[in-house]
């Protein structure tokens, strides 16, 4: 998958990941990445570079033995094209050449001390090159449709009648340092995100209720779940616990606005076996799913949901429970 394919995957399929969940993965992955090439990296100089040609310092054939599960749905990876690895790593660089950075402000003003210097401590022409150099970067800058600066265009300076002198010079003072570079993984890799049916999916505090200001009015809470009551023992507008009038299903309209998780739930199931993806399909999202999963399991504990499985979480079926 092309990095745009695996975007669009985890955008469709993990659209709800927070930015402290998306950082957290990013961290932890930095330092365990740092300690795998502290321990088992290998950085090879030009020669050996050479004599190795393109073999890669490690290889992985599968990574069925990695995912990451967040809340119920778990991320696996799996091989993208048959005639490559999943994954990549050649050697890393152990002569990598790299540009000290210069102290460029006390350069520049040591060159404008010198101006003045030659002028016997004259300032004027040494403001003159000032306002000249500060002319040509406002000439060649070029900013985008909000004013912000895209870049300043190199072509657009005027070019020093001594060039290669004054490049040479320049040059003369840059700082070089030897050091290691990791190799550039590649990656051969297909996304592939499931939803987890044994885990039950957790509603963050910090995405619910409110936190009240002084004087300020009271938010509403949603109306404590009112248990199942069989067929012919109904109470007509109340519910057993006297909390005024219980919304209904009508199972021929769309709308269940008001519609409490353990109604939808027990107009969703009936005889016939259903997984957590059917109820799931049936739902539709009318009810936020943390809250039907929760009150799933409170159905099955209160008996009114019957829970069956011959194995794994996938094996799990729902039905009715039958009225005594």
């Amino acid at each position: 998958m092309s990095k745009k394919q695996i975007t669009e995957t985890i955008d469709a399929q993990l659209g709800n990941l927070t930015i402290e969940q998306a950082a957290t993965i990013e961290y932890v992955g930095k330092i365990a990445k740092e300690l795998a090439w502290n321990k088992h990296g290998q950085y090879l100089d030009s020669d050996a570079r050479s004599d190795n040609g393109k073999k890669p310092m490690s290889v992985a054939e599968t990574m069925d033995d990695l995912s990451i599960t967040i809340g119920n749905q778990v991320l696996t990876v799996k091989q993208d094209k048959d005639n490559a690895p999943i994954v990549s790593t050649p050697f890393g660089l152990s002569d990598r050449i790299t540009q000290a950075s210069l102290p460029k402000d006390w350069m520049i003003q040591s060159l404008y001390q010198f101006i003045i210097d030659c002028n016997g401590g004259d300032t004027a022409f040494a403001e003159q090159v000032q306002g000249f150099i500060n002319d040509c970067l406002d000439f060649a800058t070029i900013h985008n449709d909000d004013g912000s600066i895209q870049k300043i265009d190199a072509s657009k300076l005027p070019t020093p009648a001594m060039a290669v002198l004054t490049s040479d010079m320049v040059t003369s003072h840059k700082r070089q340092t030897i050091s290691k570079a990791k190799g550039s993984t590649t990656f051969n890799i297909d996304l592939v995100i499931e939803q987890d049916d044994s885990v039950i999916p957790r509603i963050p505090v910090r995405n619910t209720g409110f936190v009240a200001a002084p004087n300020s009015p009271v938010a509403p809470t949603p109306a404590p779940v009112h248990p199942h009551i069989p067929a012919g023992n109904q109470v007509a507008d109340e519910d057993l616990l006297g909390n005024g009038p219980v919304a209904t299903v009508d199972e021929g309209a769309d709308n269940t606005v008001g519609v409490s998780a353990s109604d939808l739930l027990q107009s969703v199931i009936g005889d016939e076996p259903m997984t957590k993806g059917d109820i799931r399909k049936a739902v539709c999202e009318q009810i936020a799913e943390p809250l039907w999963v929760a009150e799933l399991e409170s159905l099955v504990v209160a008996g009114v949901v019957v829970k069956t499985t011959n194995g794994g979480p996938r094996s799990t079926r729902y039905t009715m429970g039958v009225s005594a």
